[in-house]
Formats: C-alpha cells, structure tokens, sequence
C-alpha cells in the first residue's frame, strides 16, 4: 500500500492539475499525517477542480492530519463528500474540522465514524452545525460520546433543517439513558418537510405538544424562524 511519502509523489505529480478525477480512494493506506499534509496542499484553492469524493478511511490520520484537511476546507468548493472513519483524530481534530465546517458550503457527508473523540468533540460539530446548511449526512457511530454529546446534536437538530442523516451511537454504559427517538423524529423532519421553513414550523409543533422539550425551547424556536424567515 501507499505511504506518506507515495502519497506525496502522487499528489505532487499526477494530481495536483488532475481536472477530471472525481472519486480518489486512499482508504487502508498508511499515509498518516504528512501524507494528508500532501494531499491537503493539492486541494487547496480547488487545484483537482473536479475531486467530490475523497475517502481515507482507516489511513493512519490523528490530529495533525485533520487539522491540514481543515485548513484548506474553507478554500475548497468541490469536495462533496469526506469518508474520515477507523482514524484517530480525537476532540481537537473534530473541533478544527467544525470550524472549517463554518466556511465551507459545499461539503454534504461527513463520515467520522470511530475517531476516538467524545462530547468535545462532539459539541463543537453541534455548535456550528445548528446554522449550517449543506452538509446533510453525518455519521459519528462508535466514538466516546455520552449522553451530553448526543443531547447537544438534538438541541442543534431542533434549529437546523438540512441535517437528514445524523447516526450517533457510543458505549453502551455512556449513551443508555439517551432517547433516540427524539433524534430519528427530528431527522424525519428535516427529511419529510418541503422547506427549512416548514422544517422549523414542525418542529416549533413538537416541543410545544410533547415532551420532547420545554415550552420555552418552543418559544425559542419560533423566534428563530421570525428572524430568519421574516415575511
């Protein structure tokens, strides 16, 4: 398989002015972090003008790594899909991601399924994703989150409309007391509602009629949509 210093030669050499690759597998490769470094300096300000997919999963990336991904993230408007799963980027690396996340429009799916982070992490995505509107599939499955990482991603569902897949599963000792069911509906929302705006009004109807939150939430939410969706 592919080292770093592979990587470096490919993406130094026949990448970096590739216009037609769309899709580029590297995923069970040792790469690590200076051969993310590599790929990174190749997507920035859209050098592979044409690249959507890009998958590293199980590829050796910790935090360092991440951190090259996120710094070219807000220059790049083609990547559409980044598959980072069976890596080791942890709280800090999840958190340079995020805030990526605030200036890039063109990421839609997020896969950071087993990454060793955990409510920091976590809450850093939630915090940024209550106003993001691309991104509509995340997958966080089988990370260190508890049940303060997994209520912050639901208070940000009760604001966000564009999330349609958000999968969030932990240890079973950390995430039992979770109730999922308010997550999936808020999911089913986002999925069955024709607009960001008829999205919130479900939403506004559940808290108000449920126990799914408090009438204040309710409230909260509904000035949300006055200020965003004015008439």
């Amino acid at each position: 398989g592919l080292d770093d210093a592979g990587v470096a030669v490919l993406a130094e050499g026949g990448l970096r002015h590739n216009y037609s690759l769309k899709r580029l597998h590297l995923d069970e490769n040792g790469i690590g972090d200076d051969g993310v470094g590599a790929l990174a300096g190749a997507l920035r300000g859209n050098c592979w003008s044409s690249l959507a997919h890009l998958n590293l999963r199980n590829s050796g990336i910790g935090v360092e790594g991440a951190r090259a991904l996120a710094d070219v993230l807000p220059e790049n408007s083609t990547l559409t899909e980044l598959h980072l799963s069976s890596n080791c980027i942890g709280d800090d690396g999840v958190s340079a991601l995020a805030d990526a996340l605030r200036d890039n429009s063109s990421l839609t799916y997020l896969n950071l399924i087993r990454n060793g982070f955990g409510d920091d992490g976590a809450s850093s995505l939630a915090n940024v994703l209550r106003d993001h509107t691309s991104l509509t599939r995340i997958y966080l499955n089988g990370n260190d989150i508890s049940v303060v990482g997994a209520m912050a991603l639901v208070e940000t569902l009760k604001f966000n409309a564009s999330l349609t897949c958000c999968c969030v599963t932990g240890p079973s000792e950390r995430i039992d007391n979770f109730d999922e069911g308010v997550l999936r509906e808020l999911v089913r929302i986002n999925q069955k509602a024709p607009s960001a705006h008829a999205a919130l009004g479900r939403k506004v109807e559940l808290l108000a009629d449920s126990g799914h939150g408090s009438k204040e939430t309710a409230v909260s939410l509904a000035l949300s949509g006055i200020n965003r969706f004015p008439e």
